[in-house]
């Protein structure tokens, strides 16, 4: 239980709760600790929004289905992120499958006991920023796909997800695979333009870190 608690104690859920706090008021909640293999659903679109999930380990994808078939990855959250918490705030079902990345543990919490929970701990308004900041980044997804090249789709996500102003460098939260899922590219294609980006001195890539050497020229490939 410390382990799990020690995960909540981050979530904006518990935010400034002292371990003893979160271990009282998971013994008056309705949850429950559900453990995934790798690819099993966590939630299905048009599932009903009952519950939010917190990842105590492993990690997990939003996907979209379309009709054609083509699957996109629309979300993805690591250890000690909250996700599908739009549906059970707003009573709707969910809009897409939610499935585990890796082997993954996950608590979910009844959609009673989070609006409690929010309005208890005065952080209602956390959570709709916390829901504002993910449909932001689904309309930065949106748009990421609407770039045709992989160049572009590598270049805009490399300037969107670039915090570190000062040396240009970002770190990709997951393996090449999962990127190249995440801008609907096979991994060969990303492999072979990220080398070319490299051999162009556009970037500079070392396994999970990525050095933006000529941040013009991304924004430049935009434009073509």
């Amino acid at each position: 239980m410390d382990r799990i608690v020690d995960v909540l104690q981050k979530s904006i859920l518990f935010e400034g709760k002292e371990k003893t706090e979160i271990k009282d008021i998971l013994s008056q909640t309705e949850y429950k600790i559900c453990n995934y293999k790798k690819n099993e659903f966590i939630f299905r679109a048009d599932q009903p929004g009952t519950y939010v999930g917190i990842i105590i380990k492993g990690s997990i994808e939003a996907q979209k289905n379309f009709p054609s078939g083509k699957i996109i990855s629309v979300m993805y959250r690591k250890k000690g992120e909250i996700f599908g918490g739009a549906a059970p705030i707003l009573d709707q079902p969910h809009q897409s499958d939610v499935i585990a990345k890796e082997n993954s543990e996950i608590i979910l919490i009844h959609k009673n006991v989070l609006i409690d929970l929010l309005y208890k701990n005065n952080t209602f308004h956390k959570m709709l920023s916390l829901a504002a900041t993910h449909v932001t980044q689904l309309n930065k997804k949106i748009e990421l796909l609407s770039y045709s090249s992989i160049k572009q789709k590598i270049a805009y996500f490399l300037l969107n997800n670039n915090d570190n102003t000062t040396h240009d460098i970002i770190y990709l939260p997951y393996s090449k695979k999962s990127w190249a899922e995440n801008l609907n590219v096979s991994r060969p294609s990303l492999c072979r333009e990220l080398k070319t980006l490299c051999d162009d001195q556009i970037i500079e890539v070392n396994d999970k870190k990525i050095k933006i050497l000529q941040k013009e020229k991304l924004y430049s490939l935009l434009i073509d």
